[in-house]
């Protein structure tokens, strides 16, 4: 009932729309009074300037980065092979790499540390121990200070224990002391080491049973407390000198998390930045990715909103930096350090890529530009996607992806030409609302994107002879029929085909292992929009309802109410259904219909339409632009619509990307995972020729999937319900359809 409600809003808000933009026999005009039939060709299509932009992080939020640097490693001349590299946010002085190079010889191997200081100055330093060994296990920070520890293990048993060398670094990397302690660890050996600012190391390291455990070492050399610790262990500098251990449980969701400073005179461990209030206590591990420490009270917790200050003292939480403002799309963040002078480094991994933020106080917000994108939650991430890789480009415009926008209001706004820029029209319906949409074909034309998109796919986002919207993915749906069946068919020949096949179910569904009521699916098949339906003419406003033709409709119904099916096509080959329903969701069901086709024989036909057999292209509603947007706005929007449809947005999509080389890198990537994976995990062998060819097919003889506008929708899930529910017979079903279709066609 609520969905109704809510179909019949839109209806009420549709027709209201009608009159707002058509008037009563008066020339239409937009909301903002310019000439409706003259405003689309005036606007002229104009994208922001990529050419001349210089990186600069916009100051929308609390914090901003000074530095945008991406961290890589660098071979050296001769090497044998690769290591895996060890990112360490070094601190104070910056962030950099630590990365063993392997000769030939493993007696020559060295270590070599690369990155940026603070400044933006990039170094390679080769390490040099003054000991004729230039290799270490793990590098890390003095806390508070811009110097460095390392630890090596000296490969020395001593008893039970084994020997490590610790050294303390200069801003060069040039040992300053070095240390020697026997710790009871494992093979594995060290994990993580950080100095204080009273020249204590703090080491992390497994010991013989590959637990994790901590100590703090001296100066001197002494160790000064050791204790195993709870899950994960991790190491924070903190508070300008001090060092923490942080503990993690990932066992549980969401992650836990807590921080915990050594007293060397008692040899114990006291919880910091731990509030007596359970509920705030509870609340600061919602959705933490990494965490650093401030102070003793404070916290710097990267969530997957962005970065948060939080004060354990009163509970406050303050999104300091928004990941999307800055074009960071969730990002996965390696290491998160806050410096002595207030400023915090973050180390964000992008793939196979790492970038160091190192971000500041805003002393001065500036305005941008923001354009406010309406998304539904099923879309939204595309779109998050998308307006990362924009803000990042163009750091002085925003586009704030939003999906807690109230349907109702959104109507309402839109109808008086305000409200979002750009709009998933999942939440508003596409075709009703014609007039509030910006046509997109001079868009498509000039950024090329007419010639780059599979053309079959911009059928989506068409309204009459008008391209109003845009998708970025689609699947596929089509029907399988037997070897012996019709080689075509339009909705006479598919209830013909049926009429043939006495006590034929219409469909079977080889992957239930269940009977089940597939009378909708009957009903369903016969429409595909308000201009390809056997039910009515539109243009003509006739409709079949209380003729011969619909008690057909009625009568081979019947026929679905069971449909017990038959694993692997079985059905058809049985004869006990006329078509099986196969989807095509990913390049792998391209294949695996291929393979079922060879293998149980039968081919597939598509879904039965005026013009013939049809595959259906399915999507999800498109995105459109506020026909009533300035211009200023729709540049803004018309650039984001660009990169949404660019090969690196269409690379991540979900099912088959609407772009023609994206569907080609998809094709490249399967291959390649094929050489990949092992053998008990194998791929089914992509057959280029036969596998493409049928894609290819499906595509091409395809056509868009489409719902009637959303209040004849209405008209028809209402009825057929009350019909399928037993509430009204067929006679009943005829009549109401026949009087509340022909109501509907009338009005319009």
């Amino acid at each position: 009932m609520e969905g109704q409600n809510k179909k019949g809003l839109q209806l009420l808000l549709a027709v209201l729309l009608a009159l707002v933009f058509c008037g009563c026999g008066k020339k239409a005009v937009t909301p903002d009074g310019r000439d409706g039939d003259a405003s689309p060709a005036a606007s002229e299509v104009h994208f922001l300037d990529e050419e001349s932009l210089v990186w600069e992080d916009n100051t929308l939020d609390d914090l901003h980065a000074v530095l945008s640097l991406p961290i890589k490693p660098v071979m050296a001349e001769g090497e044998q092979k690769i290591n895996t590299t060890l990112y360490c946010l070094f601190g104070d002085n910056g962030c950099g790499v630590l990365r063993r190079h392997h000769l030939a010889s493993g007696e020559e191997d060295w270590c070599s540390v690369n990155g940026f200081t603070i400044d933006g100055e990039e170094y390679f330093t080769k390490l040099d121990l003054g000991d004729g060994m230039n290799v270490v296990d793990e590098i890390g920070p003095v806390s508070g200070k811009d110097t460095y520890v390392a630890g090596r293990d000296n490969l020395e048993k001593v008893g039970s224990a084994r020997a490590f060398q610790f050294y303390e670094l200069d801003q060069t990397f040039s040992p300053i002391r070095s240390i020697s302690v026997t710790l009871k660890t494992s093979d594995t050996g060290l994990a993580s080491v950080m100095g204080d600012a009273n020249g204590n190391f703090h080491v992390i390291y497994y010991d013989v049973n590959l637990m994790q455990k901590y100590a703090v070492i001296s100066p001197e050399g002494k160790v000064v407390l050791e204790g195993c610790g709870e899950n994960m262990l991790f190491l924070c500098a903190f508070g300008n000198g001090r060092v923490a251990l942080r503990q993690v449980k990932e066992s549980d969701a969401p992650l836990k998390e807590k921080f915990f400073e050594a007293n060397l005179e008692t040899g114990e461990l006291r919880e910091v930045t731990v509030s007596k209030d359970p509920s705030r206590r509870k609340k600061r591990w919602d959705y933490v990715h990494r965490s650093a420490l401030i102070d003793e009270y404070r916290m710097a917790v990267c969530t997957v909103y962005g970065l948060v200050l939080f004060d354990s003292r009163d509970g406050e939480q303050r999104l300091a930096y928004k990941w999307s403002n800055h074009g960071l799309s969730v990002p996965r963040i390696e290491d998160v350090m806050v410096m002595g002078d207030g400023r915090i480094g973050v180390l964000i991994a992008e793939n196979s890529n790492r970038t160091y933020f190192l971000l500041q106080t805003t002393e001065e917000k500036t305005e941008i530009q923001t354009v406010t994108l309406a998304a539904s939650p099923e879309h939204k991430a595309a779109y998050v996607r998308a307006a990362a890789i924009f803000n990042k480009r163009f750091p002085t415009y925003n586009i704030d992806v939003r999906d807690d926008l109230d349907e109702t209001s959104l109507l309402t706004q839109l109808g008086a030409g305000d409200g979002p820029v750009l709009v998933d029209t999942a939440l508003t319906g596409f075709e009703d609302l014609e007039r509030l949409w910006q046509p997109l074909d001079a868009f498509l034309e000039k950024s090329n994107l007419a010639k780059e998109l599979i053309p079959e796919t911009q059928g989506f986002g068409r309204i009459g002879d008008k391209q109003c919207g845009i998708v970025t993915s689609f699947t596929i749906t089509t029907l399988i029929a037997p070897d012996d069946g019709p080689a075509d068919w339009d909705y006479e020949g598919f209830l013909n085909a049926l009429e043939e096949k006495k006590g034929a179910a219409p469909f079977s569904y080889w992957f239930f292992d269940v009977e089940g009521d597939r009378r909708e699916e009957f009903f369903e098949v016969l429409k595909n929009g308000l201009s390809d339906t056997y039910y009515l003419d539109a243009e003509a406003g006739t409709t079949i309802f209380g003729t011969e033709r619909f008690d057909r409709v009625v009568r081979l119904a019947q026929q679905a109410r069971k449909c017990k099916p038959a694993e692997g096509g079985a059905a058809l080959r049985e004869g006990k259904a006329i078509s099986e329903v196969y989807y095509v969701l990913t390049l792998r069901q391209v294949i695996d219909l291929r393979m079922r086709l060879e293998s149980g024989g039968g081919h597939a036909i598509g879904f039965p339409t005026k013009a013939g057999a049809r595959h259906l292209l399915v999507a999800g509603e498109p995105i459109a632009i506020r026909v009533t947007a300035t211009e200023e706005e729709k540049k803004i929007a018309y650039t984001f619509l660009k990169i949404l449809l660019s090969e690196e947005s269409e690379s991540a999509v979900s099912g088959f990307p609407v772009r023609r080389d994206a569907l080609e890198a998809q094709l490249a990537i399967y291959e390649e995972s094929q050489s990949s994976v092992g053998e008990t995990y194998a791929l089914p062998a992509l057959d280029r020729e036969k596998d493409v060819a049928l894609l290819e097919e499906m595509i091409r003889n395809g056509t868009p999937q489409r719902s009637f506008p959303s209040a004849l929708e209405r008209v028809f899930d209402e009825e057929i319900a009350e019909y399928l529910d037993g509430r009204i017979d067929a006679r009943a079903l005829s009549e109401h359809l026949k009087n509340r279709v022909q109501l509907y066609l009338n009005e319009q």
